[in-house]
């Protein structure tokens, strides 16, 4: 039975989270472009990173729903600030290395690694979350519910660490504002708050809307951040054009 569950835990954890991976870089990776514009080996080292560094971050998660459980929402609001911080030190410890953020720091490949970094935190939480929450089901209404918004919840969790990795690193190397990431994050966390306070079916439409919004945001983030570094070689003989525009 517990290894029944583990495997279930590990299929919700995992699947959203190589998805994400795949639909985000494979435009990015060879054969689609000429050259892959990123390291495929750095990518992979990056998440299998993630995954241990994010179990400070599956404990903190698994404080605060505790803490909304039991409606101690002061605790349950320490957890919330403390996941947040230590979410984006982790990004910032990442990006120290120079494998991942370049000689001088100022890598464009890097929001790449970091997002599969967080995409390894975020398999951590959900890995643990999974595993809880399954094994407490006691009769198959129960653990049909439970593993649909599990699968909900999961599915968040990637969309919410992939883009912070994405928006964290990319406004690094802009020289803009990381605190959105914060925000972002926050919101997420209150979002899943129903799910800990027994709301049953209802506390899926928090989780979907967050859905919605974290995909928009991805795919902006994807189009500003990514794209530009797809560069298409011109035909063998076209002359380089005059002006800005050939640059």
């Amino acid at each position: 039975m517990t290894t029944t569950i583990l495997t279930e835990a590990a299929f919700i954890a995992l699947i959203p989270a190589g998805v994400l991976l795949f639909l985000v870089l494979d435009r990015y990776a060879a054969p689609r472009v000429p050259v892959s514009v990123f390291e495929e080996y750095k990518v992979l080292v990056a998440l299998i990173i993630g995954i241990p560094a994010g179990l400070p971050l599956a404990i903190i998660f698994e404080f605060y729903a505790t803490y909304v459980t039991g409606l101690y929402f002061g605790d349950a609001l320490i957890m919330f600030v403390m996941f947040v911080l230590v979410a984006s030190i982790g990004r910032m410890v990442l990006l120290r290395f120079k494998l991942f953020a370049g000689d001088d720091k100022r890598s464009r490949k890097s929001p790449f690694y970091v997002m599969a970094f967080g995409l390894g935190t975020g398999i951590t939480i959900m890995l643990a979350q999974g595993n809880y929450y399954l094994a407490g089901s006691t009769d198959l209404p129960t653990a049909i519910l439970l593993a649909i918004m599990i699968s909900l919840l999961s599915i968040d969790m990637s969309l919410m660490e992939g883009w912070a990795g994405l928006r964290f690193t990319s406004s690094r190397l802009k020289g803009g504002p990381v605190y959105t990431v914060s925000i972002v994050e926050a919101a997420c966390l209150a979002a899943f708050a129903p799910f800990y306070l027994g709301y049953g079916w209802i506390s899926a439409i928090p989780m979907v809307v967050a859905m919605v919004v974290l995909v928009r945001l991805l795919m902006r983030e994807e189009l500003s951040s990514l794209r530009p570094l797809i560069v298409v070689p011109r035909p063998e003989g076209e002359e380089k054009p005059f002006g800005r525009t050939g640059s």
